[in-house]
């Protein structure tokens, strides 16, 4: 009940008697601009909201008024959210009597491409199984036994999958067992669960055709995931081979002619030639190509040793690595 309003003499005397200049009010500012409210992202709607949109729609179709195209809408924002509703029969059934509804006003309007579209839906939807189109009238009913005999006509496909760990199949969200199932030529979406959690659901869109059946998918624990082989160390010599053996070569060359002046300049009782070097210039160019020989063949005895201690560790290496990922 709404509250009474009570105005007292004192209060309606002055707003008889005054003016009306003196209460007339000023003029209001302009309203501001209409806020602007983004339609909702249809992916953000729950299962509920989906569900009772086709609901309304498919009432305002038996209202007689022409919401096809926003039964048609509805249902396929339904099967977008397949595996929220997978294997719901109360959900199911409702979405067959809307997807029959939605036959009915495309036929009804003489729209029969779109007519026969959506019934050859509701055959595939419903796997093949029997549709109360009766209830709809007898033109619906001829509708779905001449699509039901045409997609009868082009061949039946099979569709089996192979569980090879525990698994829920759903096939256009009925569920099924793992066995091979019969089906109407056509497009079908395919759910997968591990009932054990042991992988991610598989989900996908199959075409199915007489022609290439059976289609066989298999669904098994998930693939190992191999790490990469750790990096082998790149070995890098001090310098080429060729020239560490031509060093040692050389130096001993060097360390045996030196050894030798400095022996022939050493013997006291040794008579040379009179154009031969004398003794301390021999002992002089001795004990310099020792020193520059033993300097060569230690330089590349060295560099050899360690150049061949590094080439070994970097196979050892790599056979290491090769028996760890074989075994």
């Amino acid at each position: 009940m709404k509250p009474k309003v009570l105005l007292t003499l004192s209060t309606i005397l002055p707003l008889t008697l005054s003016p009306a200049s003196a209460y007339a009010t000023a003029p209001s500012a302009e309203p501001p601009p209409p806020e602007l409210v983004e339609d909702p992202d249809p992916a953000d709607a729950s299962i509920e909201d989906i569900v009772a949109e086709v609901q309304r729609t498919n009432g305002e179709i038996n209202k007689g008024n022409d919401a096809a195209e926003e039964l048609a809408a509805a249902l396929d924002q339904l099967n977008a959210r397949g595996a929220d509703f997978a294997g719901d029969e109360e959900v199911l059934d409702y979405r067959s009597e809307a997807r029959l509804n939605l036959a009915r006003a495309y036929d009804l309007d003489g729209q029969d491409e779109l007519a026969a579209e959506a019934m050859d839906t509701a055959i595939r939807e419903k796997l093949g199984q029997s549709l109360p189109a009766a209830k709809f009238g007898p033109d619906l009913e001829q509708l779905y036994n001449d699509r039901f005999a045409a997609l009868d006509e082009a061949g039946w496909a099979t569709l089996e999958v192979a569980c090879v760990i525990p698994c829920a199949v759903y096939i256009n969200e009925n569920e099924v067992g793992s066995g091979p199932q019969e089906l109407p030529p056509g497009s079908y979406r395919l759910l997968v669960e591990s009932t054990e959690d042991r992988r991610d659901p598989l989900s996908e869109v199959i075409e199915i055709s007489a022609e290439s059946s059976p289609t066989v998918i298999d669904f098994g624990p998930p693939p190992k995931v191999v790490p990469p082989p750790p990096a082998v160390p790149v070995y890098k010599p001090i310098m080429p081979l060729g020239a560490e053996v031509a060093l040692t070569v050389i130096g001993t060359g060097l360390s045996l002619t030196g050894a030798a002046l400095i022996g022939i300049g050493s013997i006291q009782n040794v008579h040379l030639a009179e154009d031969a070097p004398s003794k301390s210039v021999l002992l002089g160019a001795g004990i310099g190509l020792l020193v520059a020989g033993v300097g060569s063949l230690a330089t590349g005895t060295v560099t050899l040793a360690i150049d061949r201690h590094r080439a070994g560790n970097a196979i050892e290496h790599r056979a290491v690595v090769g028996w760890r990922m074989q075994f």
